[in-house]
């Protein structure tokens, strides 16, 4: 309404050499992205953000969003936020481990939703988030852990026929996390079971990343998800991972 005036009084407070900016920025988290003329007008503030480590869980969460979403709205719909993915790749470095967990939280359900766009899961996966993931996620090993690999392994399940893909882009991201059952942890029920028929080397290779028995115990029905595997595919048994795993799973029943 009064651009001149926000302009001149109002983003000014949003300087992190202001007093009252962590206030405002707390607030700014429950609101929208906001139009590209105030995010851009806003940003350098923003991106600073992401270095304090004293934001509380739930605004941190919002600040994630507002990154994540100008990212996307520039790169799917090439609307004019100010924001490179370069630029969204240091905020999530630079940021506590809770602002990369929710980023891919965020990622796991743009897959999963069903009314997401493109509404084909392999076209959404290979033309917006898999060329998105590549470009934003943080490379360096001390910025993965179990909530994380859990996160984008569940973004992986949700992504239909991508899902060997989805496998291929997160598995050098991952961390070995508890996995009571096969069954549970990667979903396999009658939907999830279609996947494993389809892809058993992708569910091989990801399974061979979330298990080390020298972390974990390991899960109970990992030798009827081999046998799943190799029925599904046989030349599976001549698989790297599969191979890893089958001694595992012996190791386990000795």
């Amino acid at each position: 309404m009064d651009p001149a005036w926000v302009t001149e009084k109002l983003i000014p407070r949003f300087e992190w050499s202001y007093p009252e900016a962590a206030v405002l920025w707390q607030a700014r988290t429950y609101d929208g992205i906001g139009l590209p003329r105030l995010f851009n007008a806003l940003k350098l503030g923003f991106l600073r953000t992401f270095a304090k480590r004293d934001f509380p869980e739930r605004e941190l969460r919002g600040l994630v969003g507002h990154l994540l979403g100008a990212t996307l709205s520039r790169y799917r719909d090439g609307l004019d936020y100010d924001l490179l993915p370069a630029e969204t790749k240091l905020a999530l470095a630079a940021g506590p481990s809770e602002v990369r967990r929710h980023a891919s939280w965020y990622l796991w359900h743009w897959m999963a939703a069903a009314e997401g766009e493109p509404t084909d899961k392999v076209e959404r996966w290979r033309a917006v988030l898999g060329p998105l993931f590549g470009e934003i996620w943080p490379l360096d090993a001390q910025f993965r852990d179990h909530r994380i690999s859990y996160n984008l392994v569940q973004m992986a399940l949700s992504a239909g026929d991508a899902f060997p893909e989805v496998v291929t882009s997160i598995v050098d991201f991952l961390v070995p996390y508890q996995l009571h059952l096969l069954a549970h942890t990667l979903r396999l029920d009658r939907e999830h079971d279609a996947l494993l028929v389809q892809y058993p080397k992708a569910f091989l290779r990801l399974a061979d990343a979330l298990i080390n028995p020298r972390q974990h115990p390991v899960p109970g029905d990992l030798g009827k998800m081999l046998q799943d595997c190799a029925e599904a595919d046989p030349s599976c048994q001549n698989d790297p991972s599969y191979i890893r795993l089958f001694g595992v799973s012996r190791r386990r029943g000795a």
